[in-house]
């Protein structure tokens, strides 16, 4: 006897389920467990009436009709069967081969499938792509220190840049750094530029050459 995955969500968590009829809940049971490798069935209302014990008629057919498609053949095709199963079918599978096989003998089958694939990938792509998107603008966006943050740096990094003369500045400025006007990226960087300024703009302390160091001093001579 098969085995099959089955969706134990089904009875909480799948709305379309849960509003169905109990004769559909039982008709959609049935085919799950009946239809061949490829999700497709023959399906005999009279002998499904005879072995679940209801009366089952097209209008509880009717109720899954977004969940399964008619063939050029007439049989029915749980269009969702092989992608719960199997996940996406390779040739290179060797228990997939039987699948793909069946499908193409159902033009419409297989068809469908390989739409539904590549409709997947392509929202797949999509998703990433918003993601990435995603990524990028929490990267570009710059939030505006405050004057406590800055001198809380500053006194970390103990460069005595005063806070809010730096804040001040970039209010006025907008907050763009370079000759080019570039929106600012990181304020600490920022910070570190104004303390090589700082840095550059004292004055250097004057310096004797190794001539006058090392030349005794008139004084030392008398």
């Amino acid at each position: 006897m098969g085995k099959r995955f089955t969706d134990t969500d089904k009875w909480a968590n799948r709305p379309w389920f849960r509003k169905l009829s109990p004769t559909a809940k039982l008709l959609w049971l049935y085919m799950c467990d009946s239809c061949d490798v490829a999700g497709v069935i023959d399906l005999d209302l009279d002998m499904v009436s005879f072995l679940i014990g209801c009366n089952v008629t097209d209008s509880h057919l009717g109720e899954l009709s977004k969940q399964m498609e008619t063939l050029d053949c007439g049989k029915l095709w749980i269009v969702d069967f092989v992608d719960f199963q199997y996940g996406n079918l390779s040739p290179d599978c060797r228990p997939h081969t039987k699948v793909i096989s069946l499908l193409k003998g159902y033009t419409k089958g297989i068809h469908t499938l390989f739409d539904r694939v590549k409709d997947k990938d392509k929202e797949e792509d999509k998703d990433k792509d918003k993601e990435e998107e995603g990524t990028k603008s929490v990267a570009k966006r710059f939030t505006k220190p405050t004057v406590e943050q800055v001198a809380a740096y500053c006194e970390e990094r103990g460069n005595g840049i005063d806070a809010e003369g730096f804040v001040a500045y970039y209010e006025r400025n907008g907050w763009v750094t370079g000759k080019a006007s570039t929106p600012m990226k990181s304020w600490k960087a920022a910070v570190i530029v104004f303390e090589k300024d700082k840095r550059n703009s004292q004055p250097s302390l004057p310096t004797q050459t190794l001539e006058q160091r090392y030349t005794p001093t008139q004084n030392a001579e008398a």
